[in-house]
């Protein structure tokens, strides 16, 4: 996992030490080599998440190998990587511009019971491509309802859940594409005066 935070020559913050390399494809040639190491030496689920992070990195290296790899480990045995890889392949489509594909693992994996992927980035994802589709008012329902449910709930304690970064940026999302219906969801939980700490 230190390799993929490694920098890019270029990008080192100053006062950092250490290894970089010259370009998201070196860095990820190296992690893919390092994950494969892992995959020999070790059995799963270690294996099975490293064949994962590899076939990630793959997207980088060798694009069509990495998306059979996800293919593959998507019908893996291991829930959790399974899951994993149907999105790395979701978002893969996505950036393909294969929406229809896309929008169809999204789905799969919301109607998933092993929630390896929150439900709320999910949905965050399906809106994005809902919209990249032209299909905004879907991207609007979807968003207000993820949004909508956010502020209603409550913890065990009775009093709101703090929002997650996944809600704001939903929210910031319904507010640009729909202001009208962003101004009819309920008022943000008042923040707490005392941090969970």
């Amino acid at each position: 996992m230190e390799i993929t935070d490694t920098p890019i020559e270029g990008r080192v913050q100053p006062g950092e030490t250490g290894p970089t390399f010259k370009d998201e494809r070196e860095r990820a040639q190296r992690a893919v080599e390092e994950f494969q190491k892992i995959q020999r030496e070790y059995g799963s689920p270690y294996s099975d998440l490293a064949r994962y992070f590899a076939a990630a990195n793959l997207l980088t290296v060798d694009r069509p190998k990495g998306l059979s790899e996800l293919e593959a480990l998507g019908k893996s045995g291991n829930d959790e990587v399974a899951a994993r890889a149907r999105f790395a392949l979701a978002q893969a489509r996505e950036s393909d511009g294969q929406y229809d594909p896309a929008v169809a693992l999204y789905n799969e994996l919301l109607s998933d019971k092993n929630k390896a992927v929150s439900e709320n980035t999910l949905k965050l994802r399906l809106a994005n491509v809902y919209e990249k589709q032209g299909k905004k008012d879907e991207a609007v329902n979807l968003l207000f309802g993820m949004v909508e449910a956010a502020r209603k709930a409550q913890g065990k304690d009775g009093k709101p859940v703090q929002e997650s970064s996944v809600v704001r940026a939903a929210s910031d999302k319904l507010k640009e594409l729909s202001p009208e219906r962003y101004a009819q969801l309920p008022p943000e939980p008042a923040k707490g005066g005392a941090l969970p700490f």
